[in-house]
């Protein structure tokens, strides 16, 4: 029999995401799901969405807990105390499943023993509509700790072997505190290489409202915390800082050779309009030195017809006398 796999929603104002997140986890083929949704106090139309789309739901266990707003952290570490599955999985309201996600990281649990199967991710730039899917290495905790690869709370976990840890960090990178948590007491990873979590990111997402230097500085903070207990086997102090500065150095580097191709575009786009301006005069000359000529024809038809009209009044004249 197919033990009990909880997937706990977190939704915190995502109204306009949360309609797709759970209909991905109702279309799931794993047939042994409970579903638990957690409200966390929120004050757009969520509680609507979330009631009108219930019903349609093809889950036997659905639970939905309204709350007053705890923050994420809190909400996952309630989360914990309440699923009731032999293994779990977190899904942020904003993104959702493919239809195999759950039974095909189930499958890789069972067939390697893991305690932990993390995916790949297919994240989707709702700003920009870009979209790119990672490659994450296989797992060492060597390449956790360096940020190598990303264990995200969309990872398939073995209840039992969470224990004491909790979520703590309440700022950011929570997932890579919890992980690096049950990584140092000796759990078990596996990469579910070719299954993806569609990771939606928006412009104004919590993380992206912390600035680099401090996510450095929370980064660092967190291996402090491990090497004093973990000692040797944490890596080198300051490595986090020395990546991120290299990445930044590779950051200016590339709006350096963009400005520079930019500013190329600009001289010839000026050269051209150099161009265009003297072949519009030039045109513009043209026209005038045409209606020059038309007015001179139209001159010298107007004298005609009076030469001509001259000729038969002259004519008329004649004829009378006679």
């Amino acid at each position: 029999m197919n033990p009990l796999i909880s997937v706990i929603i977190t939704n915190y104002n995502y109204a306009q995401y949360i309609q797709k997140a759970i209909e991905s986890v109702s279309d799931q083929t794993y047939p042994n799901i409970e579903l638990l949704i957690y409200d966390d106090g929120s004050s757009d139309d969520s509680l609507a969405i979330i009631d009108k789309t219930l019903p349609s739901v093809k889950l036997s266990k659905v639970k939905l807990i309204q709350q007053e707003n705890k923050g994420i952290v809190k909400t996952r570490n309630r989360a914990l105390q309440e699923l009731t599955g032999s293994y779990y999985i977190f899904l942020d309201a904003d993104d959702f499943f493919d239809a195999d996600f759950v039974s095909s990281l189930y499958q890789i649990a069972i067939d390697t023993g893991a305690d932990v199967v993390y995916p790949n991710w297919h994240v989707v730039e709702l700003e920009t509509g870009n979209d790119y899917k990672t490659d994450f290495p296989e797992f060492t905790l060597d390449g956790l700790q360096r940020q190598q690869l990303h264990v995200s709370p969309e990872s398939l976990v073995k209840t039992a072997a969470i224990k004491d840890v909790t979520f703590e960090m309440e700022l950011v990178a929570e997932d890579w505190h919890f992980f690096l948590q049950m990584a140092f007491l000796g759990k078990k990873f596996k990469l579910a290489k070719d299954n993806y979590i569609n990771y939606q990111v928006k412009p104004n997402s919590r993380a992206s409202q912390n600035s680099y230097t401090e996510d450095t500085f929370l980064f660092e903070s967190i291996l402090t915390e491990f090497r004093e207990k973990y000692m040797d086997q944490v890596i080198e102090p300051d490595y986090i800082s020395q990546k991120r500065m290299a990445e930044l150095e590779l950051d200016r580097a590339a709006i350096q050779e963009r400005l520079r191709i930019s500013d190329e575009n600009l001289k010839l786009l000026s050269h051209s309009n150099t161009n265009l301006t003297i072949k519009i005069s030039q045109l513009e000359n043209q026209i005038a030195d045409l209606q020059s000529i038309i007015n001179q024809k139209e001159l010298h038809i107007q004298n005609l017809e009076r030469s001509k009209f001259g000729r038969i009044q002259k004519m008329l004249r004649k004829g009378l006398k006679k």
